[in-house]
């Protein structure tokens, strides 16, 4: 008897986890070496995340606004807010400074995920100061006060802590301004995330044998439908590279294997 499909993304991490703990789900390279952690780890690392959160009053409905390039932070925090019944709030690190001040001033958000220090600072440079604002990369913040990554990381998670997220309400939100100026806010469901995951699964036929490259902005919803859907789906590993400028030499560093592609019917994720 099959178990029934999970409906959300954090319930798809949790079965996953269950299924194939032991499995290498995620590898990082940091300082010229590759760093795995499995599915078990990953779900237990989300769990303390999440219990940070809702200690910091993080709740249903509430957004996490993510400022960083593609790192396993952001996506884990992405995936703590989830569960606690939020929503992943990506902006692209990228934009112009200008357009990224406009809408950070115009978001108030009120819980903040941002890179390191250039990233911390543009947030604060808005005049508005979050609830929560927390960093991974600490370089240039030792003693700016604010709580990093591993802090939230690293609280005792609540084992009866629930899944509160919901199939139809919003996982992601993405934001940008307008020729006009004016803020434009897209979402994205937990189904419509999922479903486009299983679509991408089943026609490229995509296994646990898989090999994933992060390494493209994850401010975008074809990352959340084409990549990290996949990965939970498929329980394939994903690899994020050092930072997006050594990105083909740590792609070539993994050898061989098997990438599947985000629109190219091809076994390529990049």
């Amino acid at each position: 008897m099959h178990e029934p499909l999970a409906d959300n993304l954090p319930a798809s991490l949790l079965a996953r986890a269950h299924q194939r703990g032991a499995d290498v789900a995620l590898r990082h390279k940091r300082l010229g070496l590759w760093q795995a952690r499995s599915w078990a780890q990953l779900l237990a690392e989300v769990q303390s995340l999440a219990t940070g959160l809702r200690e910091a009053g993080f709740a249903a409905g509430d957004s996490l606004l993510i400022v960083s390039r593609p790192r396993p932070e952001a996506l884990l925090a992405s995936l703590a807010a989830q569960w606690l019944g939020g929503v992943a709030a990506l902006l692209d690190p990228l934009m112009p400074d200008a357009e990224q001040l406009t809408l950070l001033r115009e978001l108030q958000a009120g819980f903040v995920f941002a890179e390191g220090q250039e990233e911390v600072e543009r947030v604060l440079a808005s005049g508005h100061v979050p609830a929560l604002l927390f960093y991974a990369d600490g370089r240039g913040l030792a003693d700016s006060g604010l709580p990093n990554y591993a802090r939230l990381a690293a609280q005792l998670p609540d084992p009866a802590l629930p899944v509160q997220a919901q199939s139809e309400r919003p996982a992601f939100s993405f934001h940008r301004l307008d020729a006009d100026g004016q803020v434009q806010q897209h979402g994205l469901s937990h189904a419509e995330v999922l479903g486009e995951g299983r679509r991408l699964v089943e026609q490229e036929r995509l296994t646990a044998a898989e090999e994933a490259l992060a390494s493209r902005n994850f401010a975008t919803s074809g990352q959340a439908r084409y990549l990290l859907a996949p990965w939970l789906l498929a329980g394939f590993r994903m690899n994020f590279p050092e930072s997006l400028a050594t990105r083909d030499t740590d792609r070539r560093e993994l050898g061989p294997v098997s990438y599947t592609h985000l629109t190219l019917p091809t076994k390529r994720i990049v």
